[in-house]
């Protein structure tokens, strides 16, 4: 669909008819630019509808679900990606050590492709694992899985010699730019925003978002609580203990 950004915008609908399939070619071939996000799990036509408007960019939608370790999911939710390092892209500028999620994320397969210059947004640790075929939680690993890194987020720039430059941002779940997302990390909606920008070649506008009026929930990866956890519960009453065992120490002595 539009979007207001001047490309389109698609999200988790039903699989591509042959016509919107070329219709959306078309678009991109013309120089059109296009924002593409796709859920993990869905049915194998609406997958490879995606991919076949996607050929000739560099990328494609695995379609299975990525489970991040421990460390770099979400607090509570351990298939939401919480990503605090991110790659080259304009997107991301100045977002270094700040945390944006990707909830329920499938992955994006990369290849080298004559004209088109792939960049990675944000991606997962090599210990994060995907899992083709639905099963129900909790999840651990299993043989069949296939092992990471994956990568979630990622621009492609097609500049064919002659013809007309053409942009794609695909984010491998629509998840990212939903409320309650968003209220839990401003860093999703320059993620949103950027990507717009990203596409209308003005660059030079993205930003860190100003800070919303009330006060924001704090944002920790799980790794972060788990360290916040240790620190509260174990470290600052073992400096209290430490700290009375040497006033006993110095009067005794004394």
């Amino acid at each position: 669909r539009p979007d207001a950004g001047g490309g389109w915008s698609v999200g988790p609908h039903p699989a591509g008819t042959a016509p919107s399939v070329k219709v959306l070619g078309d678009h991109l071939a013309s120089g059109g630019r296009l924002r593409i996000a796709v859920c993990p799990w869905r049915e194998a036509a609406v997958i490879a509808s995606y991919n076949t408007a996607l050929h000739g960019y560099g990328g494609s939608f695995n379609g299975g679900l990525g489970v991040p370790e421990a460390t770099q999911s979400a607090r509570g939710e351990p298939t939401a990606v919480a990503i605090v390092n991110y790659g080259s892209s304009p997107i991301v500028k100045d977002l270094s050590n700040r945390v944006s999620f990707f909830p329920e994320s499938t992955s994006i397969d990369s290849i080298t492709t004559p004209d088109v210059t792939t960049t990675a947004v944000a991606q997962t640790s090599a210990s994060a694992y995907l899992i083709g075929t639905p099963r129900q939680p909790p999840f651990t690993q299993q043989a069949g899985d296939k092992p990471g890194s994956f990568t979630i987020m990622e621009t492609a720039e097609r500049a064919p010699a002659g013809g007309k430059k053409s942009r794609v941002v695909l984010v491998g779940t629509s998840a990212f730019a939903e409320n309650n997302v968003f209220q839990a990390s401003a860093v999703n909606i320059q993620l949103l925003t950027g990507s717009l920008n990203y596409l209308t070649e003005q660059e030079q506008l993205i930003s860190i978002p100003p800070k919303p009026a009330g006060t924001p929930p704090l944002s920790l990866t799980q790794e972060q609580a788990n360290l916040n956890l240790w620190i509260t519960l174990l470290l600052l009453p073992l400096l209290v203990v430490l700290g009375g065992l040497a006033v006993w120490w110095r009067r005794r002595m004394g």
